[in-house]
């Protein structure tokens, strides 16, 4: 089964929607992630751009709004790609200066290299995530730019938990539609606490807590491991990427772009667990080990889903219990949101979901981390 493409086909939908009913703001929210990213509004026009997993292009007309010179989108879900060639239309007003093509991506070939490649929200949970950023990579051109987003174990450590407690209230397995029904009043509680939340109730529930995962995490150590040798690490949102070199000595085998990168990764990791914080930076050592932990509690619970059988339930609750205990030091409100969520898993009878999460409701990972790189 490939990852969310053949979710997607099966129920004929593309979850992916934004409101953008306000579309200044919208324009300055990629905006202010472009920038992020090394990537100033000028420095699009005229070149040629390759957008792979465009979802319904709601952040394809910015980019066009740019006028690139050249704008390639590439997705294998049709359902997808016709929302995205009407908004383009729309607004482009029918002088439209993009290409739509309908491939897998990963069966996607061109010789053409791109001044830059956009790969938003695909990579992580691939079944070979690494195999697939090469792939996407390859058509880059020298001195071009690479925009990818990552996802790992702590920055979905919320989703993880609220697919748990989703699996608690209704199989994993009965019919998406019916399982709207339920979790709706359960989850929509959730989202009212994120100031900035632009995405509908259903698509984040079908995009979050519904898709199967048979593929695998994607944290930014692991994208900077697959492309080493071909790409260095250019900007990150969340930006916490700082270099207090003095420049004149970055050169030749001294440059280290990446495992500078990798050590700031690691000893920042941490504050990817909870949106409402920012802590100070720790040891790698330590961020490795919480890495693992929050790996852990994912792909227990993934596992638990795809067989149905949810006997290891006792070891993802052990697991959450070692990461509040990493994290109750550095954070309370932190470690309180997950001792509830912890304790609901434990005995989750008599309780009613809609209403218990006082702490956890507003407890949310730094979700998807957006990361740039630079082909050598």
């Amino acid at each position: 089964m490939k990852p969310f493409l053949d979710f997607y086909k099966q129920h004929n939908i593309s979850p992916v929607h934004q409101d953008i009913t306000d579309l200044r703001r919208h324009f300055e929210r990629r905006e202010a992630l472009y920038r992020l990213l090394g990537i100033a509004p000028g420095l699009v026009e005229g070149k040629s751009v390759i957008e792979f997993g465009p979802g319904s292009g709601h952040n394809a007309i910015y980019t066009t709004s740019l006028e690139p010179r050249r704008y390639v989108l590439v997705d294998g879900n049709e359902t997808g790609l016709k929302e995205t060639q009407g908004r383009l239309s729309a607004f482009s007003g029918g002088a439209t200066k993009h290409e739509i093509v309908e491939s897998d991506i990963e069966n996607f070939e061109s010789d053409e290299k791109f001044d830059i490649v956009l790969c938003e929200g695909v990579i992580p949970f691939q079944l070979d995530p690494p195999g697939f950023v090469k792939h996407v990579g390859k058509f880059v051109k020298p001195g071009g730019l690479f925009i990818l987003t990552c996802i790992d174990g702590v920055s979905f450590l919320g989703e993880s938990t609220r697919r748990l407690i989703a699996s608690s209230i209704v199989p994993f397995s009965e019919d998406p539609k019916k399982k709207l029904e339920i979790l709706r009043p359960v989850f929509a509680p959730h989202l009212e606490t994120l100031q900035g939340m632009s995405r509908p109730l259903d698509d984040w529930l079908y995009d979050n807590i519904f898709v199967p995962y048979s593929g695998k995490l994607f944290s930014i150590k692991d994208a900077i491991t697959a492309l080493y040798d071909d790409f260095d690490i250019y900007g990150t949102s969340p930006d916490f990427i700082q270099d207090w070199r003095w420049y004149k000595s970055i050169y030749g085998n001294d440059r280290l772009y990446n495992e500078h990168g990798m050590e700031l990764y690691l000893s920042n990791v941490a504050s990817f667990v909870d949106y409402r914080i920012t802590l100070p930076a720790q040891t790698t050592a330590s961020g490795e080990t919480f890495l693992k932990l929050a790996e852990d509690a994912f792909y227990i619970m993934a596992e638990m889903e795809n067989s149905g059988d949810y006997s290891k339930m006792e070891m993802v609750i052990d697991t959450l219990v070692e990461i509040t205990k990493n994290i109750a030091p550095l954070s309370k409100i932190t470690a309180e949101s997950l001792e509830e969520v912890t304790n609901y898993l434990f005995a989750p009878q008599g309780k009613n979901p809609a209403s218990y999460f006082e702490k956890f409701s507003p407890f949310f990972g730094r979700g998807q981390q957006y990361v740039s790189f630079i082909k050598k």
